[in-house]
């Protein structure tokens, strides 16, 4: 990417102009930074073509940043455009990307190598667009050398032609892709009707986002595009770019929150209980001094007293659950780990007749960890995958690999599952499916992980099972 790369930023609000116009100072290469504040002023600036890439806030008055997307494709001004969006308005996003941004950001959750990295991808998708429609002939080289998917079909959706990137990311070979017909690799039915009817109507689809499923059952979540490459004959080019990876970035932004939010909650809950629990205690302590002689009495005092005791214990265990805490923190094999904790883990397995299968990568190297509280973050995992699982029928599964210079482990197990609704509650304190359950063992598990600085996601399906999949830096 050349330096002095000239951006447009359209943004209303001044305090915001100055964020970004910094954050674009910190990041290599640099930018040369033009500030316009209303939509009308926008228009005759667009219109002069003078600038690499647009990043546009969202709100501009009275008008939208999705207005001024549809002025520059009405236009056909070929350059890209990123929207800045504000906080957890995913139908914004997803509305941005299919009306052809190309990219979107949320504020305040974006830094100076986000912010350069979205560029520095938008303008180079846009030329690598624009080649493409400028000379198909010339295609084959980009079409093999990309590090997105690609393919071609016909306008009845029959794959004929799919690039390396592309074979390698599905995990199949050319001639099984080629011998698809009418089956697909998209996850949802209604990703592959949208394709198959933008096809047949001749139509090009602009950043959708869609997921993939490879050889090996995993889905890959990527942003589509489609141009035609002869529309006469009824064949296009679909490029596809797996953002997996901002996913993962975006959930661990949004559990990181969640933890935080939930120890702002834990420390003012504590705050106000404590208080009136220390005075009902001394009360009691004092009705209990008063009344050493009537036994009914003492029965009920003593009741209260447990009670008030339990509901304090309650509140410490909630307070450690959710703040960070200093580890001690040394060199250890993960697959050390592992096995030590399975071995832990062991007769509770027997006991229900479930038979644990381990495939522990011999690539994995040391990670730096407390080893204790990791030991006490993994059994809680597999204790709660041994209680899911039914007696006699159970199969385990550990597995370890290294994965984008990370260690990553998961736990899956074939027991009930969880519901779909009850995922985004699983670590939040106090919330639990348990008859005699606290609700804190998970939120205890997530908060170690969060204090390594790694990352925790759950994927589960009703009477299929569980999987726990943790990420750590490397040593």
């Amino acid at each position: 990417m050349k330096n002095d790369l000239k951006i447009l930023l359209v943004e209303d609000d001044e305090d915001d102009y100055f964020l970004t116009r910094e954050l674009l100072k910190e990041a290599k290469p640099t930018y040369a930074v033009d500030w316009v504040s209303e939509y009308d002023k926008a228009l005759p600036v667009i219109d002069a073509r003078l600038h690499d890439v647009y990043l546009i806030d969202y709100r501009l008055g009275s008008k939208s940043g999705l207005d001024l997307l549809n002025y520059i494709t009405s236009k056909n001004i070929p350059v890209p455009v990123i929207i800045l969006t504000g906080q957890g308005d995913p139908k914004t996003d997803l509305k941005a990307m299919e009306s052809g941004a190309s990219d979107y950001l949320v504020k305040g959750t974006f830094d100076a190598n986000s912010l350069e990295r979205a560029i520095r991808y938008a303008t180079e998708q846009a030329q690598l667009v624009a080649m493409l429609r400028e000379n198909e002939k010339k295609y084959r080289n980009l079409f093999e050398k990309s590090p997105d998917i690609i393919f071609v079909m016909d306008r009845e959706g029959n794959v004929v032609d799919v690039n390396t990137a592309g074979r390698d990311i599905l995990g199949y070979e050319e001639h099984e892709i080629l011998d698809f017909g009418k089956r697909h690799f998209f996850s949802s039915e209604e990703d592959f009707s949208h394709l198959s009817n933008s096809l047949k109507n001749g139509k090009e689809i602009f950043n959708r986002e869609v997921s993939f499923v490879a050889k090996n059952g995993n889905k890959i979540p990527c942003v589509l595009n489609t141009t035609a490459l002869d529309r006469e004959k009824g064949i296009f080019m679909g490029i596809c770019h797996d953002i997996s990876e901002r996913k993962k970035i975006e959930e661990n932004q949004r559990s990181a929150d969640k933890f935080i939010a939930s120890g702002r909650i834990a420390r003012m809950l504590a705050h106000e209980v404590r208080n009136p629990i220390t005075n009902i205690n001394l009360a009691v302590e004092q009705l209990q001094d008063n009344n050493l002689n009537d036994e009914e009495q003492a029965t009920f005092l003593d009741l209260i007293h447990r009670n008030s005791d339990r509901i304090g214990n309650l509140v410490t265990q909630m307070l450690q659950s959710t703040k960070f805490e200093e580890l001690e923190l040394k060199d250890h094999s993960v697959n050390d780990l592992i096995n030590e904790v399975l071995e832990e883990a062991k007769d509770r397995a027997q006991l229900k007749g479930i038979e644990i299968r381990k495939n522990l990568s011999s690539e994995i190297c040391n990670v730096k960890i407390d080893s204790p509280k990791m030991k006490i973050a993994i059994l809680n995992i597999l204790i709660n995958a041994i209680e899911a699982i039914e007696h006699d029928h159970g199969i385990l599964t550990v597995i370890t690999r290294k994965e984008n210079e990370k260690c990553v482990v998961t736990i899956s197990d074939n027991g009930k599952g969880i519901k779909k609704e009850d995922l985004d509650q699983l670590f939040v304190p106090f919330f639990t499916n348990k008859q005699n359950g606290t609700g804190l063992g998970l939120t205890n598990m997530q908060n170690i992980i969060l204090n390594h600085k790694g990352s925790i996601s759950v994927q589960s399906e009703l009477e299929k099972g569980t999987a726990f999949t943790i990420s750590l830096n490397l040593s």
